[in-house]
């Protein structure tokens, strides 16, 4: 009995979506863990893991790593076409940005922090650049990016930084030639929560729209969408709902979320892995889709890009909505034509 409560105890050492980043488990014998514990977690490049003896058949730190990067769903036979986002601009407002990093230091054109910023970078900057236009993870590898920081803190300012850093798009926009059509905001608000600021917030995504300006953020209501994930990154009927998916919205369109692989904000030439994403990964993948769409047809107007991608999808064995880049990229190649 002994000896078969500390087996069990062992086993539990690693649980699914544990946070590993950083840590030193070389020493560990890990191979009676289950692999999809172990894929499940969250680790990076600073990880150490122990020798291949020590750890289950069928777990590679490396390969999941690499494999992660790889956005999906026919996104890099669309890069092999030429079709990377090239040429397009896109905002993104989020938090301070590591602004070295190799995968997207090449794409940004402008970076300013608003407001008062008391940290170093943070991870969920480098995280949303990267899915949107990394070299490696980026959807839209090519196009370049405007940046404006701001704090993390849900402080009575919050929202009125993020008003602030998109009125910034929008008098860019008035100077230069090059206009940004897409904002990418991994954040949400709640109308009748009433927080402070919001109103400020919803007049400048108002004045925005007025603009011809899109901004994809969590609380958007013409693309209605959500989390989803497969571990099998180019196989769309293994993808399934999102890991944190807390109530059942089948009618939403699914956008990768789950087991992707980063930028890391602890050194330029660093990443992570998480099995575990949010809605903060899916809205740069559909703004990534979105510069996709306008490399193909600047002219496209706002309302067909959203009936696009609201038609672009693949049902899943589920009857799930699965995002479907390439029918969408067909969308707006056949619309172009006629």
């Amino acid at each position: 009995m002994e000896n078969f409560e500390k087996e069990r105890k062992f086993e539990t050492i690693i649980k699914k979506y544990q946070d590993l980043r950083g840590l030193d488990m070389s020493a560990l014998d890990l191979v009676k863990i289950p692999v999809e514990n172990l894929i499940s977690t969250t680790f990076d490049t600073q990880t150490k893991w122990p020798p291949k003896e020590k750890l289950p058949a069928g777990f590679d730190s490396e390969l999941i790593l690499e494999d992660g990067k790889n956005p999906g769903l026919g996104i890099r036979e669309l890069h092999a076409e030429g079709i990377t986002g090239k040429g397009i601009n896109v905002a993104i407002i989020d938090q301070k940005l590591l602004t070295d990093h190799e995968e997207y230091e090449d794409s940004l054109i402008d970076y300013e922090e608003v407001g008062e910023i008391k940290h170093g970078p943070e991870m969920h900057g480098s995280a949303v650049t990267s899915l949107l236009s990394g070299k490696q993870c980026g959807v839209a590898p090519d196009a370049k990016v405007f940046y404006r920081a701001r704090t993390s803190v849900r402080n009575s300012d919050y929202f009125n930084y993020n008003a602030k850093a998109l009125k910034d798009v929008i008098e860019y926009n008035k100077n230069s030639s090059e206009k940004i059509r897409v904002v990418s905001c991994s954040f949400g608000y709640n109308e009748e929560k009433k927080e402070d600021g919001v109103d400020d917030w919803m007049n400048t995504l108002e004045q925005a729209k007025k603009e011809g300006i899109i901004v994809i953020h969590c609380s958007m209501k013409d693309i209605d969408f959500t989390g989803c994930g497969g571990q099998s990154k180019e196989d769309v009927l293994e993808y399934d709902d999102h890991i944190w998916s807390g109530e059942e919205n089948s009618k939403a369109l699914r956008v990768p979320s789950d087991y992707r692989t980063y930028a890391s904000s602890e050194g330029n030439n660093e990443y992570e892995y998480r099995a575990e994403g949010g809605l903060s990964w899916s809205v740069p993948y559909l703004v990534g889709i979105i510069c996709l769409m306008l490399q193909i047809d600047s002219s496209l107007k706002n309302e067909e890009i959203f009936e696009y991608i609201n038609k672009g999808y693949t049902t899943n064995k589920d009857g799930l909505h699965i995002i479907n880049p390439r029918s969408i990229i067909d969308l707006v190649s056949k619309n172009l034509s006629e």
